[in-house]
């Protein structure tokens, strides 16, 4: 394994193990621990994906390189987030659109990664099956 990723893994163990399964908020670089990864999907953990960060702090040496895509494909919970956005250049739509149009996610991806972040939320149940509900309201008005 590289080097790399090792810090990455015992962290997210060490975490896993304090918060229970499900309830963990992390960020990640995909690691090639297939035990981990699976235990994240088995548990749907939510992780927590800053691209503009993980690029300004040169995780991904460009943004068509970030592990965004692979993580969706993998079934991990992946939502996007805002990292400090005035040092690393943007809020939560321009990381939206920065590795949208990197990887060229489309819209059920995006909608995905939407949905994910809702219910990931500290949102009341009742609140996130709002926000859900227009979610899909939005997708079926622009079909």
């Amino acid at each position: 394994m590289d080097a790399h990723f090792a810090p990455v893994k015992t962290y997210l163990r060490d975490v896993g193990r304090k918060l229970g399964g499900g309830k963990g908020w992390e960020t990640i670089v995909l690691t090639p621990d297939e035990k981990l990864v699976a235990r994240l999907v088995k548990e749907g953990t939510a992780l927590t994906v800053c691209p503009l960060s993980n690029l300004k702090l040169c995780v991904v040496r460009d943004m068509k390189h970030h592990p965004l895509r692979k993580m969706l494909d993998l079934g991990l919970k992946a939502t996007i987030n805002s990292d400090d956005p005035a040092y690393f250049g943007g809020y939560v739509n321009q990381n939206y659109l920065a590795v949208a149009d990197a990887l060229g996610l489309g819209r059920e991806e995006i909608a995905a990664i939407v949905r994910n972040g809702f219910r990931a939320s500290l949102m009341s149940t009742p609140d996130k099956d709002r926000a859900l509900a227009e979610v899909a309201a939005v997708l079926a008005e622009s079909e």
